[in-house]
């Protein structure tokens, strides 16, 4: 018996590591990410206080992935990520990058929010996440400054982990 038909190909190689639990079964971004733990930024004009919790959904459409956002208090309603939830309403934001990357496995997005309390504010947003190693989670930050006739007035964290749904 020649060694090729020894070694299983590429496909059959996964198969055999999946089956032998070495990797999950959906091992990329596509699918449904349910927020688990957010922390920092939690002060008493912390932005993580009101932050209701959050539905990721990574779909292929096309050649590239997109991304959905719900909240379990409504999770029939769906925005484009990223979005920024007030209540129950999305603030308009200014989108200057937006990175699904599957090839790394990394979520990026930076946008602009202008805030309806106050004719000259804004909030500059950079949602940070990456697929943990045992690709089992999305981890990562979110860091909003707040920018005040053009000077930018403080910055928060927050940490954000997401799991993957069944």
């Amino acid at each position: 018996m020649s060694l090729r038909m020894m070694v299983p190909g590429r496909a059959g190689l996964m198969i055999l590591l999946t089956l032998a639990g070495v990797f999950p079964v959906h091992a990329g971004l596509e699918g449904r990410w349910r927020l688990v733990e957010q922390r920092g930024a939690t002060g008493p004009d912390g932005p993580a206080r009101s932050s209701p919790p959050a539905r990721l959904e990574i779909l292929r459409e096309g050649a590239g992935l997109t991304c959905r956002v719900s909240t379990a208090e409504e999770p029939a309603r769906v925005f484009p990520w990223p979005v920024f939830l007030k209540g129950h309403e999305s603030l308009p934001v200014a989108i200057e990058e937006r990175i699904l990357d599957e090839r790394t496995g990394r979520l990026r997005a930076r946008y602009t929010v202008d805030l309806p309390e106050g004719d000259l504010q804004a909030l500059r947003v950079v949602e940070d996440y990456a697929l943990s190693e045992d690709r089992r989670s999305l981890d990562g930050t979110v860091r909003l400054t707040l920018v005040e006739r053009g000077t930018e007035r403080g910055t928060w964290v927050i940490r954000r982990q997401f799991v993957r749904e069944p």
